[in-house]
């Protein structure tokens, strides 16, 4: 699949995710977050690595779908992937550190 069916495929996991959370049913918005985030992860993988706008603008976007799913270790491996390759942009470069950060937070929490 392409860029644009696989993100399209996590903007409609997305959506599903968030109205799942409106209603209260957190685990079902978990399982749709990562169904978005997996999607948004191929779309990642399809994209031309010249593209370094929408690369960034991708990889930060499946690291958050991962964190908002709680697969804090699948988000981590994104984050530290795309920011140890050397191609993103600035901007996704900060918002990357900043859901790495929330990621150790949230870890943090659960283990107390």
């Amino acid at each position: 699949m392409s860029w644009t069916e696989n993100h399209n495929r996590s903007t409609t996991f997305a959506s599903q995710a968030q109205v799942f959370k409106w209603q209260g049913e957190t685990e079902a918005a978990k399982a749709h977050y990562a169904l978005a985030a997996e999607a948004e992860t191929q779309a990642l993988h399809a994209l031309d690595q010249d593209k370094s706008r929408t690369l960034g603008i991708t990889a930060v976007s499946a690291t958050a779908l991962w964190f908002k799913a709680e697969e804090f270790s699948k988000a981590k491996q994104v984050a530290y992937h795309w920011l140890a390759s050397e191609k993103l942009p600035p901007f996704a470069v900060v918002q990357l550190e900043e859901i790495l950060r929330e990621i150790l937070l949230s870890e943090s929490a659960v283990a107390v």
